[in-house]
């Protein structure tokens, strides 16, 4: 259910995906499933990110990781946590922004699990991407302050995609 949810927000339905991820974040509640309630929350929150609503993100996601966190599942935390990071760069909060994003990218190395294009930062809403958020890093003069992040320039691949627009569906 939390991944037909994922489809519909991944095609531009996030009335639709709403309502879906709600419903199975209450189902994942109501049964234990806490996998399901960290991933239904971090669904919510990427919602939130493409509606411009940053204090709901931030909620969500700050949830959804200390769900992961408690299970041991360090790939969705890492996913949860680029989430955050690219609020914090849509906030202009570049700096946390960027460290975050050099935090996933080092937990991903970790455990072997790459970026896959749809969970890269800026991959489903015209939001600030990686790139974005490393460029204007670099041009405010911070770059001896990035930590870890200074080592890990995005790749090529992550860009500031857009999804096709097309018209809401209803559930």
């Amino acid at each position: 259910m939390i991944s037909l949810g994922a489809s519909a927000q991944y095609v531009g339905s996030l009335g639709c995906a709403r309502t879906i991820v709600d419903e199975s974040l209450a189902l994942s509640g109501e049964v234990g499933y806490r996998e399901g309630v960290g991933w239904a929350l971090n669904q919510l929150g990427v919602l939130a990110l493409r509606e411009g609503d940053t204090g709901r993100v931030r909620q969500l996601l700050q949830r959804s990781l200390e769900v992961h966190r408690d299970l041991g599942d360090r790939w969705r935390a890492a996913s949860v946590v680029e989430g955050l990071a690219e609020a914090l760069g849509t906030e202009g909060r570049y700096e946390r922004s960027a460290r975050l994003l050099g935090a996933a990218d080092a937990l991903r190395e970790a455990i072997g699990a790459p970026c896959r294009p749809a969970n890269e930062p800026g991959a489903n809403a015209p939001i600030a991407s990686s790139a974005d958020v490393w460029a204007t890093f670099n041009s405010r003069g911070c770059g001896t302050k990035a930590g870890l992040w200074l080592s890990k320039k995005p790749s090529s691949g992550r860009s500031n995609r857009t999804l096709p627009r097309r018209p809401p569906r209803t559930c």
